[in-house]
């Protein structure tokens, strides 16, 4: 089985538990992997379901340090507040359902998600969060506000969806800005302040997939600093200042060489020929690849759609040791997972009778993954 470890299991119950056996067996399959020491907070906006919060806003303000919030799948999406993750003082964590479970329901028996939006504003954040499996509605913009100093730290993206842009603009110092395994549907705009004092570290890129524009800009010189490797780029690719490897450029990139000044270019596959001037340092990269060649190219798949066929990219990437590595998203040690999987147990299967006779035994059967 794919993506985790499948158990199946037949339970019997009497009627009158059957209930509240069943929220608390869903409640206890999804809080599983927490540390003992850290508070799990579950925040449900659904009718008649009992939650620790029905607003993200308060479980946040709730939060200590280390804390995680798991915010359970929902026909309504979540009202962020403009300001909400503008804190220095905690380190937390927010899990969410994953997306696109409509296309194979067996990955997961809720095929719902958790949708964060801003109210009609964008979602600014800048500090000591991770995201996991959550569905962005609403711009992502990493800045501070009213003109404060715009510093970034520990900021973590796994296995999310974002469905509006995502933009960290003048920003003076980074120290932790993560993507990694997510499906970016906008643009991604990163600019850094050209200001010679400024320090930009620890930013990486990894194993998403990005249909629209990647820009990186005005960094500081040094091509270490942002890490961008084993990505699918379906869209305009910008970038300055970075280390680019086992990466697809689908559709092309800018034709400006100037686009890639100062990047080291290495074992990415390109659609366009040649052309990369700019860069500090190529090798090992493949022009004028035959995309159609490339991915499996079934739209109905959605992020599946851009694993491998077979082709160029397969084994393309810089060996790990004497290990082959592939080129894309799906590739190297930390591949993209589809639907958004967290890396905790889901249910992909529950059966409850929906009537019972008063006395009776009753069977309710389930299946669940680890997904590790």
């Amino acid at each position: 089985m794919p993506f985790g470890n499948l158990i199946s299991t037949c339970i019997i119950l009497k009627n009158s538990v059957m209930k509240k056996f069943v929220l608390y067996l869903l409640i206890v399959l999804f809080v599983i992997p927490v540390k003992t020491e850290a508070k799990v907070w579950r925040v449900n906006n659904n009718v008649s379901v009992t939650a620790d919060f029905t607003d993200i806003n308060d479980a946040v303000a709730a939060c200590a340090p280390g804390d995680t919030i798991h915010l359970e799948p929902s026909e309504t999406a979540y009202h962020a507040e403009q300001f909400l993750f503008d804190s220095n003082n905690k380190h937390i964590t927010i899990i969410g359902n994953g997306y696109f479970h409509f296309v194979d329901d067996f990955e997961q028996q809720n095929i719902l998600t958790s949708i964060i939006d801003g109210n009609n504003s964008p979602i600014f954040i800048t500090s000591k969060v991770k995201f996991i499996g959550i569905v962005f509605n609403a711009p992502v913009i990493m800045w501070k506000y009213l003109n404060q100093a715009n510093n970034i730290t520990d900021v973590s993206f796994e296995s999310c969806q974002f469905n509006n842009n995502i933009e960290a603009e003048n920003i003076y110092a980074s120290n932790g800005l993560h993507f990694s395994k997510n499906y970016i549907g906008h643009h991604l705009i990163v600019v850094s302040s050209s200001n010679p004092s400024s320090t930009f570290t620890d930013f990486s890129f990894e194993n998403n997939i990005c249909l629209d524009e990647f820009s990186i800009t005005s960094l500081p010189v040094g091509h270490d600093l942002v890490l961008v490797r084993n990505n699918v780029f379906a869209g305009n690719f910008n970038c300055v200042e970075s280390y680019c490897a086992n990466n697809i450029f689908k559709n092309g990139i800018s034709t400006d060489p100037s686009g890639l000044t100062g990047c080291v270019l290495k074992n990415n596959l390109f659609t366009n020929q040649s052309f990369t001037t700019g860069a500090a340092l190529e090798a090992n990269n493949q022009f004028s690849v035959d995309m159609s060649t490339v991915f499996v190219n079934n739209p109905a798949f959605f992020d599946r759609a851009y694993e491998l066929a077979g082709g160029p990219g397969v084994g393309a990437g810089i060996p790990n040791g004497s290990t082959p590595v592939d080129c894309g998203a799906y590739g190297g040690p930390n591949p993209y997972k589809p639907f958004g999987m967290p890396a905790i147990p889901s249910i992909t299967h529950l059966s409850v009778p929906s009537t019972v006779i008063s006395g009776t035994d009753i069977h309710i059967s389930l299946s669940s993954k680890s997904n590790n």
